[in-house]
């Protein structure tokens, strides 16, 4: 058994800065196979750049051996005038199959 749950994420630069997303490290909890880590550069193949006020949205997706999980995790940004990275951190969002909660 698998469970399939997809996902939208926005992104918006609330700096006064131009910013660049570089990669993203993602901590996901299956309640029957625990926990397990991924990383990577971008999201779905992208390293957005976004300029004050810009908004970045994506689609994806995590498959989970469970009806229920849950995913938290960080962004790395570079802030291009000054090549600095920073991290912003993602809050933590369930994945709950729908008939779980009739």
């Amino acid at each position: 058994n698998e469970f399939f749950f997809t996902y939208k994420v926005t992104i918006e630069n609330l700096s006064e800065d131009k910013v660049q997303l570089l990669s993203r490290h993602w901590f996901i909890f299956d309640t029957t196979k625990g926990h397990s880590e991924v990383q990577g550069d971008g999201v779905v193949g992208f390293q957005p750049t976004l300029l004050p006020n810009d908004i970045h949205q994506y689609d994806s997706a995590c498959i989970l051996s469970s009806e229920i999980g849950k995913m938290h995790g960080t962004y790395t940004f570079l802030r291009l005038f000054d090549k600095k990275t920073f991290e912003v951190q993602i809050p933590e969002f369930k994945l709950e199959a729908p008939q779980i909660l009739n």
